[in-house]
């Protein structure tokens, strides 16, 4: 985790329309996290810096899309994402360290705040990989997925953009990092023959 917004990635410092800029602009409170910038969006959220207000400590926080509040299969799949990651407890799944509903009604989530680039970024800028890079993201990348495995749970949307390589601590290369488990299913959704994404979704 790191406290500068500038060293993420060029995929996740997306400029936003101005009318999510102006609301949650810098300063806004959400809970207990104050708004630093934005960082990135996707299909179900969207994802600011933030800092926990009383530990200093600076986060990824991803707020649910105001259009799908209302639906209460987007907010069980938001908050899949927490109780998922907390669920597989690997080094290569990006941690989540918070989860609640602001008094304004928005969910939220609070992960570790990360450094570094996207692989889809890297393989736009950079091909092919070294073959001896390409090995070591892949055989991390597994790492992390049977540990989701061995967890009962599939994640369903493994690709570059939900894979993020930031620094490794005391070696050199990258260290992985899987994001985004908001798609995932597991054994208990087939036994009960539930399902969180639609035909054609």
């Amino acid at each position: 985790m790191g406290n500068d917004p500038q060293n993420l990635s060029p995929k996740t410092r997306v400029v936003f329309p101005g009318d999510l800029l102006k609301e949650f602009p810098p300063g806004t409170r959400i809970d207990r996290y104050e708004i630093i910038g934005t960082l990135g969006s996707g299909g179900c959220g969207v994802v600011y810096s933030a800092k926990h207000v009383h530990l200093d400590q600076t986060v990824a926080l991803k707020l649910l899309h105001r259009e799908l509040i209302g639906s209460e299969d987007r907010v069980q799949r938001f908050f899949r994402e927490a109780r998922t990651a907390a669920a597989v407890g690997n080094s290569h799944i990006v941690h989540v360290m918070d989860c609640g509903i602001s008094t304004e009604g928005i969910p939220f989530l609070a992960m570790e705040f990360l450094k570094g680039v996207v692989l889809e970024d890297l393989l736009d800028g950079e091909k092919p990989l070294p073959i001896e890079r390409a090995v070591d993201i892949a055989l991390q990348t597994l790492d992390g997925l049977s540990a989701a495995s061995a967890a009962g749970v599939v994640h369903r949307d493994v690709k570059p953009e939900n894979i993020f390589l930031t620094p490794p601590r005391g070696r050199s290369g990258d260290f992985v990092k899987i994001l985004d488990f908001g798609a995932s299913k597991t054994v208990a959704d087939t036994s009960q023959q539930s399902s969180l994404t639609g035909r054609g979704s």
